[in-house]
């Protein structure tokens, strides 16, 4: 994406490279999450529904019994490739801050190019998780109007200092707010 020159950049920032390990584990755990609880919640409900009670637990212990060593290996495997997708795909993602709007550029598979222009902004919030802390990174949430609830339309993960975007960003909006009443 080219930027032109009255659209010079302010700010731009990409996720803190220690932290794409994080973020690669922290899908992982995720898949994991997922697998472990569709493999407690679906199997034993096939059990369940063609032999009753007792074929609910006969279902989920075969299920670890029976295929354990086959399953821990597919487990293993899925999520080494999850973990190396994350990484990589963590790497593309860009942040810039222009004087007109907000951009966020990333992808694989699929690039992902999202534009933001400052008069859409209604809030710009900073979060950390426990595990944020403890990496001392953490997250800026840009939300417009269209968005709606809680969700952001641009997330800069990843960072180390989220508190210069979010200033920088305000203080585009006041900018621009300040031309509408002249």
């Amino acid at each position: 994406m080219q930027i032109k020159n009255s659209n010079e950049i302010i700010f731009a920032a990409s996720p803190e490279k220690a932290v794409l390990l994080f973020l690669g584990i922290k899908r992982v755990i995720l898949l994991w999450w997922y697998i472990v609880l569709g493999g407690f919640l679906v199997v034993p409900f096939y059990g369940f529904i063609s032999g009753g009670f007792d074929s609910y637990f006969e279902a989920l212990f075969s299920l670890f019994s029976d295929h354990g060593g086959k399953i821990s290996v597919s487990y293993l495997l899925i999520s080494i490739i999850i973990f190396i997708y994350v990484s990589y795909l963590r790497r593309t993602y860009q942040y810039r801050i222009t004087k007109h709007n907000i951009v966020f550029e990333g992808g694989i598979l699929k690039k992902k190019i999202k534009n933001i222009q400052f008069e859409k902004v209604t809030n710009v919030d900073i979060t950390q998780n426990i595990f944020e802390r403890m990496l001392g990174i953490s997250k800026l949430h840009i939300q417009t109007a269209g968005t709606g609830g809680y969700l952001a339309e641009i997330i800069f993960e990843g960072l180390k200092d989220a508190e210069t975007p979010q200033k920088i960003i305000l203080s585009q909006i006041s900018k621009f707010n300040k031309n509408l009443t002249r």
